[in-house]
């Protein structure tokens, strides 16, 4: 038999208001009888529960099958990797819990958000609409793309019957996750965590926010001081002109100084923690050691976010002979940027970030390159380098050096 808290325990409702196992499951929406894809705009709890799609995978895991939506988690701990289903099934201690019974929650309460990042899609952001047409759809009609642009957001209108049924997914879920979108531009969800913690429920439960780091504001700490625990994870791809061309409309800067703003008006308030999620991809991979180096230096823990959709992004893609070349300079950078990370930090940085510095080069390896995707990797590289004003080769001028791309 075979675990996972997020199969047997777990609902992820994307910003479309489908409803999965979790955010990194593959074509696992779950169908009602009548295989038709159920949706939070009109499915109740317990048909959501009970969805055919849910108990197949529940009965493959007790199997001890692998289901193939699965196939991300399977992947990474095939690579060494703590999967998402190991990480996840840790959060659960208690035996209580039945599968009618939702510990873990994903939510994704729309696309509203101010930054479009080049891993993202019009899913995820409203800014990414001009992108869309460039590299998705250049035939598409402007009213059919802001219909796309309004189906990753209709579903939680503030009339929206989800609203209604969300105290249901709430009444039991020990560890809420928020993305989108930007959770703390998305106003509605505050108004329904602000009740959780007004009426006391808010100290049962964990919640986890991942920012993109441009906002503050003492109106959301004054909600989020009321929870048992909170970990704000910040989506950080790199440093400077990286982070910037990465997330776009992003300022590094502005960024760097929430981050620190956090840190600071929640360090006497023990329920805080903090990390950085560095999704990595092929733009960014030699860059996850200099991450690793401001992560120690403040005081913030890491884990590696791999890219798995768009596939064209995923760093596996790089050509398979150039590897070797980009796990040497990998390594240099390693020594270059930990080598010098001063003794206090010792500890920590020995037992909780150094060893994730194997992480990418497992992921790298651990499949061959798909020409078809790199080849679209460099397609659109190019498409959105032009309409962002952006410049491959000199803001990542060691990747270009050893995958000698003519992309400027």
């Amino acid at each position: 038999m075979l675990d996972c808290a997020n199969i047997k325990h777990g609902l992820k409702i994307g910003t479309d208001g489908t409803i999965a196992p979790c955010c990194i499951a593959q074509n696992a929406n779950f169908r009602d009888e009548n295989g038709e894809i159920l949706n939070v705009e009109t499915a109740t709890s317990k048909q959501i529960l009970n969805s055919p799609t849910r108990q197949i995978l529940i009965e493959q895991l007790d199997k001890g099958l692998k289901p193939g939506e699965c196939s991300a988690c399977w992947e990474s701990e095939e690579a060494g990797i703590e999967s998402k289903r190991i990480r996840d099934t840790k959060r659960i201690t208690s035996s209580e819990y039945t599968t009618d019974d939702i510990f873990l929650l994903d939510l994704q309460l729309g696309n509203t958000c101010n930054l479009a990042c080049r891993t993202c899609g019009i899913e995820g952001t409203r800014k990414w609409k001009d992108d869309y047409k460039l590299i998705i759809d250049d035939k598409i009609s402007d009213q059919d793309l802001k219909d796309i642009v309004k189906k990753y957001s209709s579903p939680f209108q503030d009339e929206s019957s989800f609203w209604n049924e969300l105290p249901n997914f709430y009444s039991k879920a020990g560890f809420i996750d928020l993305y989108g979108g930007e959770p703390f531009l998305m106003s509605k969800q505050w108004d329904v965590l602000k009740e959780l913690a007004d009426n006391g429920k808010a100290k049962e439960k964990i919640i986890q926010i991942n920012s993109n780091g441009t906002v503050f504001s003492h109106k959301y700490l004054d909600v989020l001081k009321e929870f048992k625990d909170v970990l704000i994870s910040f989506s950080i791809d790199g440093i400077g002109s990286k982070f910037e061309y990465l997330r776009h409309h992003g300022i590094w800067e502005e960024v760097n100084s929430t981050m620190m703003q956090w840190k600071e008006e929640t360090k006497n308030y023990s329920n805080f923690s903090f990390n950085i999620c560095f999704t990595v991809s092929t733009y960014n991979f030699l860059d996850f050691p200099e991450m690793v180096a401001f992560a120690a230096l403040n005081g913030f823990d890491i884990y590696c976010n791999f890219v798995y959709q768009p596939q064209y992004f995923k760093c596996s893609n790089i050509p398979d002979k150039k590897k070797k070349d980009l796990i040497d300079m990998y390594n240099s950078n390693v020594i270059k940027y930990t080598s010098s990370l001063p003794p206090f930090k010792g500890r920590f940085v020995r037992e909780n970030i150094l060893p994730k510095l194997k992480e990418p080069v497992n992921f790298l390896l651990n499949s061959d390159c798909d020409k078809f995707f790199y080849q679209r990797f460099l397609t659109v590289t190019k498409l959105l380098d032009k309409s962002r004003n952006n410049n491959f080769g000199k803001t990542f001028p060691q990747l270009n050096h050893v995958l000698e791309l003519d992309i400027t």
